[in-house]
């Protein structure tokens, strides 16, 4: 195997983990915890098949924006997160999503 297609493995499995990673603390923040067992993440992450630890765990969700701290017992979530996104034009992506599906659905059953 090349040093290239090394590190491209390399980017993919960092990429996969810290997606797994936000979207299980997204998960939990939309369950309105304000802290989370470091041991418990620990271990869903390892039931998905990442081997992460307390100190990669600080280095993968540092710049996440979701978290304030991250210590051997707790995750602290900040709690200044908000997990709705809006558009230039204010309105909420999601709602985005639905209009354009329900124009689709009408616009098919006119035909």
């Amino acid at each position: 195997m090349r040093l290239s297609e090394l590190q491209s493995v390399k980017e993919n499995y960092f990429t996969k983990i810290k997606t797994d990673a936000k979207n299980l603390l997204m998960s939990l923040i939309a369950q309105k915890k304000d802290t989370i067992d470091t041991n418990e993440f620990i271990n869903e992450l390892s039931s998905m098949g990442h081997n992460v630890t307390v100190g990669s765990l600080q280095d993968l969700l540092k710049d996440s924006g979701l978290i304030q701290s991250v210590n051997d017992k707790e995750i602290k979530i900040n709690k200044d997160v908000n997990l709705t996104t809006y558009s230039n034009d204010g309105k909420m992506d999601n709602e985005k999503v639905v209009d354009k599906l329900a124009s689709k659905s009408i616009a098919k059953s006119l035909k």
